[in-house]
């Protein structure tokens, strides 16, 4: 089973950008990329940034993403980064 991301940029130990690659998935979720930064804060903590741009299909089902997509983002971002930490701790 393949991605339907692409990686177009990555610095080791700093950032990722993924960009929506597979036609399918395009024209479901319209344009979508992510960007992932960690940010140090202090000796042993860092904070990781999450950004995601969307560019929704036009019409109906556009409009009814827009407003039910960003819940569910939220909901598998979290799920995302939570699992993230675990294995961030185990290392």
């Amino acid at each position: 089973m393949g991605t339907i991301f692409q990686l177009v940029d990555f610095d080791p130990n700093r950032h990722h950008t993924l960009l929506l690659k597979l036609l399918r998935a395009k024209t479901f979720f319209g344009e979508g990329a992510s960007s992932s930064v960690i940010l140090p804060q202090e000796a042993a903590w860092c904070r990781l940034v999450v950004k995601q741009l969307v560019l929704y299909p036009r019409g109906y089902r556009g409009t009814v993403m827009r407003q039910w997509f960003p819940w569910g983002d939220l909901f598998m971002m979290r799920k995302q980064l939570v699992t993230l930490r675990k294995f961030t701790k185990i290392a």
